[in-house]
């Protein structure tokens, strides 16, 4: 059975697996950032053989890898995974949590495969010499540690292709034997591996996994190398695939490790929070100063106005350090059906972080105006349902901003006029003890938008994250 990808842009690869197990990849017209880099790529990866793709800075080895992993896991999730630099590491996580989010992640469970002979994390980590690091902090490692690190995500991966994007760079010579033996048992098992390297492999004399072919890029083509090959055909299995397929994470099973995630990486976040309670506090400070009790209106609506605006000012940076060190590409491989998730997760800690930090300081303008016991309820009370109605609009709007790579302050700017219904009905519920009516039916509005945000959020998320890596 031939699996074809479905049709494509011409500058996207068109990958299919053939009976007898090669991949084939056509790629028209290879381009980055709007520049052609190659033109008519074609190349075949058997299972059971590494092939090496060579190239100048800039010739497009990176973006070819990147290319081919989006293609393959759009065919099947799961299917190929890329290795690079960054692998989604956050440096406020320990060794430990970061391998463990990887292997409940890419469908391992806290157990690797038995073909690992290890019983836990602990094993990969005493494989990858990094055993007395695993309760220290992943931004305390050197560059070697952390590319050791990055092999031990190979280790819980049950991908069948290996994208390795310069895997040499920062490992020693020890770091480069332990990567030679994991591709030699990746390939005895069926799979496949594609490398690209300024290094020609194996790096060191001796053993080493087998080469099957070098692809070149040189001018405006990838082209097969005349250095000699170093394939040995007894290293290839005869199934075509040994390892265990992807297990697809369920909708809930995604959202709990992304809450997980979060609750782990809470501190790092808060300071975004502080500055925003900062701006608030000084604003509400100001309020109290130039207003007087019989401008309490006045005062209400500078209120919402501040509130909206010290919410609006961390925007940018809820998913910018996601994107940036490749978990949302990561994602997006292994398990795209979890991003909208995933999303969900995020939104739901920005939203407990803004209601837990902003509404204290918005007790200080109860203090300053002196309400009274109920007006000072439903203040707060309508200051936390903002917030909730909120948060999904700016959800989709962070996301939005890493889609247009700079347009950051024309998207909040567009982005002001769409919460004008969230300060109209927060304000008319602030003020509905002073002319005695219910702040039920406002309050109740402003829930209404944040489930139908949240609702409608989620797919619109998760396309948008998909666009975020193509």
């Amino acid at each position: 059975m031939v699996m074809t990808q479905p049709s494509r842009p011409v500058h996207q690869p068109n990958c299919q697996w053939l009976p007898s197990g090669q991949l084939q990849v056509k790629w028209p017209v290879l381009q980055a950032g709007g520049v052609e880099l190659a033109r008519n790529i074609e190349m075949t990866l058997p299972a059971g053989e590494l092939c090496q793709v060579r190239g100048s800075n800039g010739c497009g080895k990176s973006t070819f890898l990147k290319g081919l992993a989006n293609a393959l896991n759009q065919m099947a999730p799961g299917q190929a995974l890329l290795l690079n630099t960054t692998m989604g590491f956050r440096g406020e996580l320990t060794v430990l949590q970061q391998l463990a989010l990887h292997a409940s992640w890419l469908g391992s469970s806290d157990a690797p495969e038995p073909k690992l002979s290890l019983g836990s994390l602990d094993g990969v980590l005493e494989q990858l010499g990094l055993m007395d690091w695993r309760y220290e902090y992943v931004a305390t490692l050197s560059s070697g540690q952390t590319a050791r690190l990055g092999l031990g995500v190979l280790l819980l991966s049950p991908a069948r292709v290996w994208l390795l994007d310069e895997p040499l760079n920062t490992l020693d010579h020890a770091g480069q034997q332990l990567l030679d033996g994991l591709i030699k048992r990746h390939l005895a098992q069926g799979g496949s591996v594609l490398m690209a390297s300024h290094h020609p492999w194996p790096p060191m004399a001796g053993g080493s996994a087998c080469v099957r072919v070098t692809w070149q890029f040189s001018g405006s083509c990838l082209q097969k190398s005349e250095e000699p090959s170093l394939f040995n055909p007894h290293l290839v299995s005869p199934v075509a695939w040994a390892s265990r397929p992807a297990r697809a994470l369920g909708w809930a099973r995604a959202l709990g490790l992304s809450i997980q995630r979060d609750r782990w990486l809470l501190g790092s976040s808060l300071q975004t929070v502080a500055w925003s309670a900062l701006f608030f506090w000084i604003v509400l400070s100001l309020c109290g100063f130039a207003l007087h009790r019989t401008e309490l209106q006045a005062a209400r609506t500078l209120a919402w106005v501040s509130l909206l605006l010290a919410v609006l000012l961390t925007v940018k940076d809820w998913f910018a350090e996601d994107h940036r060190i490749g978990w949302l590409q990561l994602l997006l491989h292994a398990s795209p059906g979890s991003l909208g998730a995933y999303w969900l997760g995020r939104c739901l800690l920005q939203l407990l972080q803004h209601v837990a930090v902003l509404l204290p300081v918005a007790g200080l303008l109860v203090v300053q105006f002196q309400f009274t016991g109920s007006q000072a309820l439903q203040f707060l009370w309508a200051g936390a349902s903002g917030v909730l109605a909120m948060v999904p609009l700016l959800g989709l709007l962070s996301l939005l901003v890493l889609l247009t790579r700079g347009g950051t302050a024309l998207l909040l700017v567009l982005g002001l006029p769409l919460l004008l219904p969230v300060l109209v009905f927060g304000l008319e519920a602030t003020q509905a003890a002073s002319v005695g009516r219910s702040a039920l039916a406002p309050l109740m509005v402003l829930w209404g938008l944040g489930s139908l945000g949240f609702l409608l959020g989620v797919p619109v998320a998760r396309r948008l994250c998909v666009l975020v890596q193509e």
